[in-house]
């Protein structure tokens, strides 16, 4: 009897966990850069019950059921017995998001010319820092720090350019006269000196890999190692565009998630009434049945 009792309290803490989801997609439709989440569900293994006893008839199996014609020898079938559901993996939805203009000089877009691929920013958290993170938001700022100003993501994350010899380097920024052309170079003016000329660094991951990223929040991802190999670095994106003063928005659709939202709603309620259902049954075991 407890079988389904369990069942159904799995079944509330799936249905909790997708309605977290539909709500957090929800509140980030403004998010630039957001991508919306979805929950992998999969079933537990079955179980197939038989008839206790060695018997291939069980005493009070009805004559007119499988369980009476099985061969002898062999114990009767009840039949499968499903165990319930889990959520096995939680992903992110990488397709492209809405791009619109704001005429922010630092806002900038990417706009993938593959479908088969996605490219990302690359920041580090610290100037001195190893570690590199990737983004897609593209509402950048400037970060002034030891009195020089860096473009930087609106939490401060700083945005890199990749050198001639490869090394990463934080973008200095004297004023808003930067312009990042469609390949990801860019030109900062100053007054009274020459351009400065530099690369951003822009890194694709392929549909097979993106998997291997894990968000850390704040539209940050890492990369997981243990997904995609110790040391992993990813590929120089060749076929990404950067649009200047325009802005990728979050790729969450409002009405499919209050939808998803409200049948995670609808499930969950669903279990708590089998929940009550079996602590009413039990109740009347423990206090009638338990007196005859």
């Amino acid at each position: 009897m407890l079988r389904g009792l369990y069942t159904a309290a799995q079944g509330l803490k799936v249905h909790q966990q997708r309605h977290d989801i539909a709500v957090n997609n929800l509140s980030n439709i403004n998010t630039p850069g957001f991508k919306g989440d979805q929950a992998i569900v999969r079933t537990f293994p079955e179980e197939l019950l038989y008839f206790m006893g060695n018997s291939s008839v069980h005493p009070h199996a009805p004559s007119n059921s499988r369980a009476a014609t099985i061969n002898a020898g062999i114990p009767p079938k009840v039949g499968y017995l499903a165990q319930g559901v889990t959520i096995e993996e939680v992903i992110a939805r990488f397709a492209q998001g809405p791009i619109r203009e704001t005429g922010n000089s630092f806002d900038l877009a990417i706009v993938d010319g593959d479908q088969q691929q996605k490219g990302f920013y690359a920041v580090k958290k610290e100037l001195d820092s190893q570690e590199v993170v990737y983004t897609r938001a593209g509402n950048f700022r400037l970060r002034e720090t030891d009195g020089v100003q860096y473009l930087a993501t609106q939490d401060g994350e700083y945005l890199m350019q990749r050198q001639a010899d490869g090394q990463l380097q934080p973008i200095p920024v004297a004023n808003e006269n930067i312009t990042v052309f469609t390949n990801g170079m860019f030109e900062i003016e100053d007054p009274g000196f020459l351009p400065v000329t530099g690369q951003l660094q822009l890194v694709q991951f392929t549909n097979d890999q993106l998997p291997g990223l894990t968000k850390e929040g704040h539209g940050l991802y890492r990369v997981n190692e243990q997904f995609l190999g110790a040391g992993f670095l990813p590929e120089a994106a060749n076929n990404v565009q950067v649009r200047q003063r325009y802005i990728e928005g979050s790729n969450v659709d409002p009405t499919q998630a209050v939808l998803d939202m409200m049948t995670a709603q609808r499930a969950y309620e669903a279990n708590q009434k089998v929940i009550q259902s079996y602590d009413r049954s039990l109740e009347k075991a423990v206090n009638e049945v338990g007196r005859v």
